[in-house]
């Protein structure tokens, strides 16, 4: 495995639609209907005026039934069956959150070790791995990534992206694809 990339993953908006479940909650709690198709800021609460920062992420059941991204499991799997190491990169928001997301990606993956393929981390930005790829929708993230090949999973709210990105898409064909070409 030393010879191919690390992959990276983020899991909020690259494997599963975070966007839709939010505004489902916000809804279900609010009564309004954002759609969720067009936010188009990372800050959340500008299309949910009303909503606490991170108020839902304290669900223990946030995570249950999340819908994942076509083709996000398939790839990943793929990846991993072609001797990638593949490890889901995360901030760390909430204790619930946490436990949550360890909890799909144990039910998702079966090949998933938290020892291998699970990181948290304050600020994702501080990250150097050399011949590492990151796969991240966070447009802040990328104005300060320190890594070699950057994807930015394609969303509203990164669309007028600034920063250093290799691959700018929401298709995971396409990911698999760039992944594949590096040497």
């Amino acid at each position: 495995m030393s010879d191919k990339p690390r992959i990276l993953i983020d899991i909020d908006g690259v494997l599963v639609n975070f966007l839709k479940r939010y505004a489902e909650y916000y809804f279900k709690d609010t009564g309004k209907f954002v759609n969720w198709h067009n936010i188009d800021n990372y800050d959340l609460r500008l299309s949910m005026p009303t909503l606490t920062k991170y108020k839902y992420l304290y669900d223990p059941e946030f995570y249950t039934g999340i819908d994942f991204l076509p083709g996000a499991i398939s790839t990943i799997d793929k990846l991993y069956e072609d001797q990638y190491l593949v490890q889901f990169v995360t901030a760390a928001v909430t204790k619930e959150s946490m436990v949550a997301k360890f909890d799909l990606l144990s039910r998702t993956f079966s090949w998933f070790h938290i020892e291998k393929n699970w990181m948290v981390l304050s600020r994702k930005q501080l990250l150097f791995i050399p011949n590492s790829v990151i796969i991240d929708d966070n447009p802040h993230f990328f104005e300060e990534s320190q890594l070699r090949y950057n994807i930015c999973f394609a969303w509203e709210h990164n669309k007028h992206l600034r920063g250093r990105v290799n691959l700018y898409t929401d298709n995971w064909l396409e990911i698999y694809s760039f992944i594949r070409s590096l040497k």
